[in-house]
């Protein structure tokens, strides 16, 4: 095909258009059966970055065989499509860091994704089932995933501690460590018992042993679950959920964007993990804090954490009036120490929470959290600002650009 030619194309986008309508421009002569397309080859597009197919009606047989060419592709779309599942070739497509799959009803099941994957969106895709080779081949240093309203998939979830933990120490297994955040949202009603301590409400601390940031260590997980009403969301807008946590000196804020082109439908969970190197800052961002004294992480004796959820409007984010009495809220959150026995078992171990270090308070974070410097990090994702650590600045404008 003449398409394959276009060796310095960058960007191609047949957003919108079903499979007859455009493919009639390349083979007008043709007589096609729409059940049964493919694209035309691709393997000449070496320098194409972005690829759209949202919304063209596409089935497996339509997907390229040789997708997996696409050598420099960074972003590929295709939301609202019918496919049942995707080719193992895309595996191979080794810059590639933003996935969209978002409403694809007949999507059962994802392969292993690409290495550099640092966004995966699919939201609303009521068929999927397995997403157990997703992360085997992840060496990405942060990732974001979406499975808001895959209710087949949270059917599917491993017992006692679910699919967020389980994706989790898949991808802490992998030889890359992970030098920025991991996040995941999916349907849920519990926060998964590995978990070492768990609370009713928005908050929860826990203590912290003498030698707790060993070599071992690898970072903190926290887990919030959350249920958003249909109406609140349509008198108030998009919503963000946010955790704040308290370590020492210094607050982190994480956030977790629900686009607005879905519509949160029950419970669900979000979990983000924090590694190591993220919490204790350089010396040079202390300074920028005005901190005098730069005091460890190591020698902190708890954790706090709450979550909240804020209301977006346009790139602003602001905090819900309390006297509004929304129905959005956080019913149930949790905090996890991660070593590296933890994610040397097979199956997670369900942790209970009756030692000693896990039911100490933080009276004494408590007391100093209005004077700790803020240290922001962001997750929002799509239609918000994009500031991720893991996110170059080249991927941040491309993500801002696609949800104008």
């Amino acid at each position: 095909s003449s398409i394959s030619r276009l060796s310095n194309l960058e960007h191609l986008s047949f957003c919108g258009c079903k499979v007859q309508g455009w493919w009639s421009w390349f083979f007008p002569r043709i007589y096609l059966n729409s059940m049964r397309l493919s694209l035309p080859r691709l393997s000449g597009l070496f320098s194409l970055k972005t690829l759209d197919l949202n919304d063209c009606r596409l089935s497996e047989e339509s997907l390229p065989s040789d997708l997996g060419t696409l050598c420099s592709l960074v972003e590929l779309r295709l939301s609202k499509n019918n496919f049942v599942s995707l080719p193992d070739s895309i595996k191979r497509l080794s810059k590639l860091k933003t996935l969209c799959l978002e409403n694809c009803p007949w999507l059962q099941s994802l392969p292993e994704l690409p290495p550099e994957i640092r966004f995966l969106g699919v939201e609303d895709c009521i068929s999927l089932e397995d997403v157990s080779n997703a992360l085997i081949g992840s060496r990405s240093t942060g990732i974001a995933i979406h499975f808001l309203n895959c209710f087949k998939l949270h059917e599917n979830q491993p017992p006692q501690n679910g699919l967020a933990a389980m994706l989790l120490k898949q991808r802490l297994q992998q030889p890359v460590d992970l030098s920025a955040q991991f996040h995941i949202g999916l349907p849920g009603s519990e926060i998964p018992r590995w978990f070492g301590c768990r609370s009713d409400g928005n908050s929860v601390d826990t203590g912290l042993p003498p030698n707790w940031f060993s070599d071992e260590f690898m970072g903190i997980a926290m887990c919030g679950v959350f249920t958003l009403d249909p109406d609140d969301l349509k008198a108030t807008g998009p919503k963000i959920i946010v955790c704040t946590m308290s370590i020492t000196r210094y607050t982190y804020e994480y956030h977790f964007t629900i686009p607005d082109f879905t519509t949160v439908k029950s419970n669900h969970l979000w979990l983000v993990f924090v590694p190591r190197a993220k919490l204790e800052p350089e010396r040079s961002d202390v300074s920028k804090f005005f901190v005098r004294d730069r005091v460890s992480v190591s020698s902190s004796t708890c954790v706090h954490a709450v979550f909240r959820i804020d209301e977006a409007k346009g790139s602003n984010v602001f905090r819900i009036d309390e006297a509004k009495k929304l129905k959005c809220k956080v019913i149930e959150c949790g905090i996890h120490l991660v070593y590296q026995r933890d994610i040397e078992f097979q199956d997670l171990p369900a942790t209970e929470v009756t030692t000693s270090d896990q039911n100490l308070t933080c009276d004494e974070c408590s007391r100093h959290l209005i004077c700790m410097p803020v240290l922001y990090e962001f997750s929002n994702i799509r239609n918000r600002r994009v500031d991720l650590d893991m996110i170059t600045p080249e991927y941040n404008y491309m993500m801002v650009r696609r949800w104008k």
